[in-house]
């Protein structure tokens, strides 16, 4: 592993064109007795905009009644923070893969003997042909984290494959906002595979037999561990969403355009989401969602909240790397 780290701590400068990545603070960023970790040295551009934006929606010092009513039901902000981390970085585990070390095993970015596991596929993606990654019979067997950032799960940034309609896009949003609303709420067999779930909107990622509900949640099967990371991806599309490198949003807040990562240019891209911090539309879509699951409400009243901040336009447009960011 130790080869596979350094060899990847060489190249991941070369790959900046396509995410952040600072190796060099991998090290000191998981050191076993360090300061509680703020932030993620990777996606972020080391500045943890998802877990600031999450910490204030959950703002448990200010709004004790709902941090004490998820407490109650077993809910914690650590998971929620884990679990928006999850979009980035979801959990992987490898039958088989070019690097015998990184087999058969869970790997998890909070370790840092999976780091390079974990990032090397997607700097693979960052240099494979744009007619490779539109190609459904090469894109599901990578990684879900190669086909969110490149391929046909980007809805989980609120981005989108190149020329999808806004309308396509939405649809697969919402179907992973209810998966993992139910999932917060306990009502899914995590053991259970993906295509034999209610929400039937989720057949369409996942080949038949591929994927258990645990595999999309950090492998877990713990429900109370499980519903706050479900919760926390639900979080990280919607904050992503207000990220002018993601969508283009008309004056009245309406979706006119989900963008698709290749194609942006990165700085461009890495400012718009370092503008996200201060977006008080996003905190607030989290404190309404974090009010209605300690509320214990049910999907069918928190789709109609989740609708309101993904309304879309009249003139829509097709995915496209958008002029601002390319």
């Amino acid at each position: 592993m130790k080869t596979v780290f350094m060899i990847l701590v060489f190249i991941l400068p070369l790959a900046s064109h396509g995410f952040s990545l600072d190796a060099r603070s991998v090290n000191e960023y998981f050191k076993r007795n360090s300061e509680p970790r703020s932030r993620i040295p990777f996606l972020d551009h080391s500045e943890g905009i998802h877990e600031a934006l999450t910490n204030k929606s959950i703002e448990c010092k200010e709004n004790e009644s709902t941090c004490a009513k998820l407490a109650q039901l077993r809910i914690y902000p650590k998971d929620i923070i884990d679990g928006v981390q999850w979009n980035d970085f979801p959990g992987i585990y490898y039958t088989e893969s070019k690097v015998p070390l990184c087999n058969r095993r869970i790997l998890n970015i909070r370790n840092d003997h999976h780091v390079a596991c974990i990032v090397a596929p997607l700097i693979y993606a960052s240099k494979t042909s744009p007619r490779k990654l539109r190609d459904p019979n090469w894109i599901r067997l990578r990684p879900i984290s190669v086909r969110g950032h490149y391929g046909d799960l980007q809805f989980l940034h609120a981005m989108a494959e190149d020329g999808e309609s806004t309308e396509k896009t939405l649809s697969k949003l919402m179907n992973w906002m209810e998966f993992s609303y139910l999932v917060s709420l306990k009502k899914v067999n995590l053991n259970a595979y993906v295509e034999t779930t209610e929400i039937q909107g989720m057949k369409v990622f996942f080949g038949t037999g591929a994927r258990k509900a645990k595999d999309l949640l950090n492998y877990s099967t713990d429900k109370d561990q499980a519903a706050g990371l479900a919760l926390g991806q639900m979080l990280h599309i919607i904050q992503d969403s207000f990220s002018k490198c993601h969508t283009i949003r008309d004056e009245n807040g309406k979706i006119i355009q989900f963008l698709s990562y290749r194609g942006q240019n990165f700085e461009k891209h890495k400012k718009h989401d370092l503008e996200l911090e201060s977006g008080s539309k996003s905190v607030e879509f989290g404190r309404e969602l974090l009010q209605a699951r300690a509320n214990s409400m049910e999907w069918k009243d928190v789709k109609l909240i989740v609708q309101k901040y993904f309304e879309l336009s009249e003139n829509t447009k097709h995915a496209g790397p958008g002029e601002a960011c390319s």
